[in-house]
């Protein structure tokens, strides 16, 4: 399936931002797939507009998109309590349906103090509308199902297998830790 045309307006933005070019595009959308293939460890979606998202979110740099579609199906793979939904689930239905939010009365600001009322005015609670987001899951349940079916096989990968502590750890060692 072909990119999505972008509107002029992004069209013109993308081409000086991004030095956007068809050409390029679809060159570097031909190597992520052939990338993608030789991994043996990685399920993904090879779908154009799926990949134009990762170049276009790297400003085109194919290396930087590679490691980025890797990080995205790693952490799938590591973090599946987030990932693992199903949108057919009785629990996530009820979660929709509440629609209810509730938004904090007290923000806090970086420096201890509150923010004014007037610069983010208190809400008791607010609707979402339930009935547009049931409808819009239930348009996209075939790409939703398809999509839990994405991720890595850690098992797979060469050298070192990715985990949660790898993704969000601290790296490096430390030997004397001095407090103030």
């Amino acid at each position: 399936m072909p990119v999505r045309p972008l509107p002029h307006e992004l069209l013109e933005q993308a081409r000086d931002e991004l030095n956007e070019d068809h050409k390029r595009l679809e060159d570097g959308i031909q190597h992520l797939k052939e990338w993608i293939s030789k991994q043996s460890y990685l399920r993904a979606r090879t779908e154009d507009q799926w990949l134009a998202t990762f170049l276009r979110g790297c400003k085109h740099s194919i290396e930087r998109a590679k490691e980025k579609i890797d990080m995205y199906y790693s952490l799938r793979a590591t973090a599946t309590d987030l990932f693992s939904f199903r949108h057919t689930d009785p629990k996530f239905m009820e979660l929709l349906r509440s629609g209810g939010y509730q938004r904090s009365r007290f923000r806090r600001r970086y420096d201890g103090s509150f923010s004014s009322d007037d610069a983010c005015p208190y809400k008791e609670v607010g609707c979402v509308r339930t009935d547009y987001w049931e409808k819009k899951i239930k348009e996209y349940s075939q790409w939703l199902e398809e999509d839990l079916e994405y991720g890595t096989d850690e098992t797979l990968r060469p050298g070192e297998p990715k985990t949660a502590a790898d993704m969000f750890g601290v790296d490096g060692s430390f030997r004397q830790l001095e407090f103030d």
